[in-house]
């Protein structure tokens, strides 16, 4: 298979993050320790997305997943976090650094997505919020993706525009 043809498998198109088939060989490798560190996984989900593909249109949402996507690809180039689309509005990021200030980079994240403005056609532009959930439990990583979007559940329950973190006790915080 071509480098081209491999890349496009890889990454997303329409936010230019990681695919869901990359985190998959991602988490392999880690699991192999042949890949890099996964210290934590976060689960992060656009509130109210529908909203915005019935209000503006799909077109209008395909702007702000792909507005979405360079802000966090940035974001996680500065701290050290691989993201990838999981499927629909969901992105898994996986954290590369120990010790990394968890609760600090994540509220960071949620306040770089509020203050993101997107533009669309007609000089109208938006703005959206998240719900985020993370865990730095465990080793197996299919169990800490099952446990990051509970919390990113969690989070959506409590009211959006937050997260939510199943601490070392597995106690919801």
């Amino acid at each position: 298979m071509s480098s081209k043809a491999e890349q496009d498998r890889r990454i997303d198109c329409l936010t230019g993050l990681n695919s869901r088939l990359d985190l998959g060989d991602t988490l392999q490798r880690a699991k192999e320790g042949t890949g890099d560190l996964v210290s934590a996984i976060l689960m992060l989900d656009i509130d109210d997305f529908k909203l915005v593909n019935d209000t503006y249109g799909h077109t209008a949402g395909d702007l702000c997943l792909r507005a979405i996507g360079k802000v966090l690809l940035e974001f996680g180039t500065l701290h050290a976090i691989t993201f990838y689309r999981f499927g629909g509005e969901k992105i898994l990021g996986i954290f590369h650094r120990r010790d990394c200030g968890m609760k600090e980079t994540v509220e960071a994240l949620l306040e770089t997505v509020r203050r993101t403005r997107i533009p669309l056609k007609g000089g109208q532009s938006i703005s959206l919020t998240a719900s985020v959930g993370y865990t730095e439990k465990g080793t197996d990583y299919q169990e800490m993706i099952r446990i990051a979007d509970q919390a990113m559940a969690a989070a959506k329950r409590r009211g959006k525009n937050q997260a939510a973190c199943f601490d070392e006790k597995n106690a919801l915080s």
